[in-house]
């Protein structure tokens, strides 16, 4: 998707952001791939950072200038902290 049409999707999405979270999951996998941990963690990991999509979708809808960049790019940042801290039950 181009940064506009994630913008859109985020504008247009429902509270939940249902569908962004959707779009997010292949990308969410893919990181984790590159990464030993052990299968009950990263499904921790992995729906910790579905959750976080909410509060990213949100921010990012605040403060970035519609289709200057793209969201799931802007997500990869949650994704680092959340690997790098560790930290799988909130950020």
């Amino acid at each position: 998707m181009t940064p506009e049409e994630e913008w859109h999707m985020l504008d247009k999405d429902d509270l939940a952001f249902s569908n962004t979270k959707q779009y997010l999951e292949p990308l969410i996998d893919s990181a984790l791939s590159h990464f030993v941990i052990a299968n009950p963690e990263q499904e921790k990991l992995r729906q910790a950072l579905l959750s976080d999509a909410q509060l990213a979708a949100g921010r990012f809808l605040r403060n970035q200038q519609r289709g200057e960049s793209s969201f799931s790019d802007y997500f990869t940042y949650y994704i680092a902290e959340r690997i790098n801290l560790g930290d799988y039950e909130k950020m």
